[in-house]
């Protein structure tokens, strides 16, 4: 007599087709969708299942052979997208400003890292090159740590010496409010004039911890950061 013939799972009709991934038989696209939705199966065969040398067909080959294909193709894919991102600090592919200013920066001898675009210390950088006036402006932090004040200068001039920004933070000005920052002795001794023969004006710390060093208030920005590494 004739071989049985497979019936459909669902309805029990004569099956025509085989879940790739449950190998359970279905007759029509109304019998597969509702396979699929009382069975957590996906309908997709698993590519990295064991398959026993007597069960391997032309079907199996050739499986195998597309899922060879598609990693080849990511792998290929990845390495495009790979070589387009610039690494960090190299500003290649960034903003034209950001280019400008650190190449500004290296013609002072000044090495910028540029961290890259979304970073929070990008985002809050207001540093640029001024390239009508050729000249740097830095965005400047200030962090008094024993009255827990941090000030923020958004765009000083590079020739800005440290003693006018913390003049202009500390003293008074006429018709105008209380400077930002509550002057105290030790911070006013910082911008008192130096007279012949006096002594010098106390020093400034730069940075933090065991990379700290001490800075004269009259230097300029541009003397104070060749060298030294930043990064925004």
């Amino acid at each position: 007599g004739s071989p049985a013939r497979t019936r459909c799972a669902a309805c029990s009709r004569e099956a025509k087709y085989r879940c790739p991934a449950c190998d359970m038989p279905s007759c029509s696209l109304a019998c597969v969708k509702q396979h699929k939705t009382t069975k957590p199966c996906t309908g997709k065969r698993d590519l990295t299942t064991f398959c026993a040398i007597g069960d391997f067909d032309d079907r199996t080959l050739l499986s195998d052979y597309h899922f060879l294909e598609s990693a080849m193709q990511s792998v290929e894919s990845a390495g495009r997208a790979a070589a387009a991102v610039p690494a960090p600090g190299t500003g290649s592919g960034s903003h034209p400003a950001r280019r400008k200013l650190a190449s500004a920066a290296m013609e002072r001898g000044i090495h910028l890292d540029l961290l890259p675009l979304g970073m929070q210390r990008q985002k809050e950088n207001t540093s640029y090159f001024d390239a009508r006036r050729k000249r740097i402006a830095w965005r400047v932090e200030l962090v008094f740590d024993r009255l827990g004040i941090r000030q923020v200068e958004t765009a000083v001039p590079e020739t800005t010496t440290l003693r006018s920004i913390l003049a202009n933070l500390l003293l008074p000005k006429p018709m105008a409010p209380d400077p930002p920052v509550a002057a105290s002795d030790g911070l006013l001794s910082h911008i008192a004039p130096q007279t012949p023969g006096g002594p010098a004006a106390s020093s400034l710390k730069s940075g933090g911890g065991a990379k700290s060093r001490t800075i004269p208030p009259e230097d300029g920005q541009r003397l104070v950061l060749r060298h030294r590494l930043r990064s925004y």
